[in-house]
This record gives structure tokens, sequence and C-alpha cells, in this order.
């Protein structure tokens, strides 16, 4: 760093409100979804199996932080499991072509009694960030919706939702390829001020069953139940709610098993503290 930039990082650090309105208009900057502000990072090795993670700090203060968010694959066939455009929610898609030549996508919004499609284009390179309530043209609506993407290459993606206090779920794009016939979900609360809802997408043409239990530290199952689920069919359900035998209010901790009769799904968790807005 150079004298100037260090004396001026000095003299307007975030303990200053000067500092907090400098970052808050670097941050606005960046975060303006045109193309000359979207991109993306590349890293290479000539060893295999890296692994990696990202931060994100949104400002102004109160801020919000996301924190190590793991690094999405590449596929023809992409799946965003999490879609939210009601009660001033909103989703954010953004999507990269690491390919040396164009990707051509279809983008389809799944859920909510239709299907709407919308085509993409990517440069060689290339990245894209789209709003989906702006990209499909919907009006706001439920939680109960996904989006899928086919593409002529390889393209990976990463989604952000936005609840109205700024408060963020980040979920990597899982590869539309991945039907799996069991979900392990190793850090899952209930009650004791929280709110935990679980997702289940059904990416195949069949109707699955599914069966959830939830199992303390110890091994022992403090509830379970089934659900039906039916082909591309979308489940969004707070924990509480699904696993009916479930009882509080003090807090509960343990894990999440959901198995379904055929290799056919992907899924997420969700928390919040609704006392605090988060």
């Amino acid at each position: 760093m150079n004298e100037a930039l260090r004396q001026f990082t000095q003299e307007y650090g975030l303990s200053t409100k000067e500092g907090v309105a400098l970052m808050c208009l670097a941050e606005a900057l960046l975060r303006i979804p045109d193309p000359e502000t979207v991109g993306w990072f590349q890293a290479t090795s000539p060893t295999n199996d890296l692994v990696g993670f990202f931060l994100f700090l949104s400002l102004p203060l109160p801020a919000s932080l996301f924190d190590g968010a793991g690094l999405p694959t590449s596929s023809k066939t992409l799946v965003f499991p999490q879609v939210r455009i009601d009660s001033d929610y909103s989703t954010e898609l953004n999507l990269i072509n690491p390919n040396s030549s164009p990707a051509n996508l279809v983008l389809k919004l799944i859920g909510g009694g239709a299907t709407l499609t919308q085509s993409l284009s990517l440069p060689a390179m290339g990245a894209a960030r789209k709003d989906v309530q702006d990209f499909f043209g919907v009006v706001p609506i439920g939680s109960d919706q996904y989006v899928t993407v086919t593409s002529d290459v390889q393209v990976a993606g990463f989604e952000f939702v936005r609840a109205p206090t700024g408060d963020l779920v980040g979920l990597g794009a899982r590869s539309g390829d991945e039907k799996l016939s069991q979900l392990y979900f190793p850090q899952v609360v209930a009650f004791g001020g929280f709110e935990t809802s679980l997702g289940v997408i059904n990416t195949s043409n069949q109707a699955v069953i599914l069966d959830i239990r939830f199992f303390d530290p110890s091994g022992a199952l403090l509830a379970d139940a089934t659900a039906s689920l039916n082909p591309g069919g979308i489940l969004v359900e707070d924990l509480t709610t699904l696993l009916t035998n479930l009882t509080g209010p003090d807090l509960l901790q343990g894990w999440l098993k959901v198995e379904s009769t055929l290799p056919a799904i992907t899924g997420f968790l969700t928390y919040a503290i609704p006392a605090t807005g988060s």
C-alpha cells in the first residue's frame, strides 16, 4: 500500500461516517447489475481436488455478512434450488461461462402453477447477473419455486436470496444430473427462537415419497414424517410444521436425513431468527 492510500484509509476508516459512506458507495457500484460490474474469478492449478469458499459483506450498517460459500460445480444442466420473490424478498442468479466458446442457455422458472422460459447467451469466459422477477417478468409470488438451466456447454452458477432486512441466503447451483436418493443435513436446530425450513426438489419425471427423520446428537430419533413429491415438484416447509411430533419450545439440535423412494432429489436448509429480523 502506498503512503497516500495508507493515509486515506486511516483518515476515512469504517469507524467514521465518511468511511462508511465511501464503502457504501463502493459496494453499491459493485452490485449494480449491468455488464460492466459483473465479473468472476478463476483459479487454476496443476494439482487436482482443490477446494475453496468466498465471503460477502454488504453495507450500509448493520452489515449483512455471508460467510463460507462452497464453490459450485459446472454442468450443462443446473438447478437453482430456491427462488423467493414474495414479501419484498428478491432472488439474484449469477451465471458464468468458463469456456473459450459462447454458451447458449435456456432458463426455466418452475413452480407456482406455471413454468416460464427465457433464453440467455453468455460470451466466452463471460458472466451474467439476473434478478429473477425482472428477468422472467413475474409478479411477487410464493417460495415454492426453483430455476433450471440447460446449456450447450458447461456453465456454473450461484444465487443470492435477499430478505427485506438485507440478510442473505447463498446457494450454489446444483448439477441437474445430481439425482440423489438420500440427503444429509448435519446441522439442524428447531425452536429456541429459530425457524428452520427444509427444501427438497424432485428433478425426475416420476413421483417420489420422502421419509424425513430428525435425530439428536446421540442418534436418538426425535421426529419423523413422510411427504409425497410430484415429478418436477418442490417442497418448502418449516421444519416444526413438517415434523408435527416435534415438541418445544426449548431449543432442539441435531441432524436431518431425507430419503427418497427413487434417486431423484436435491435440497437445502435455511435458518432464521425472527425476533432479530434475521
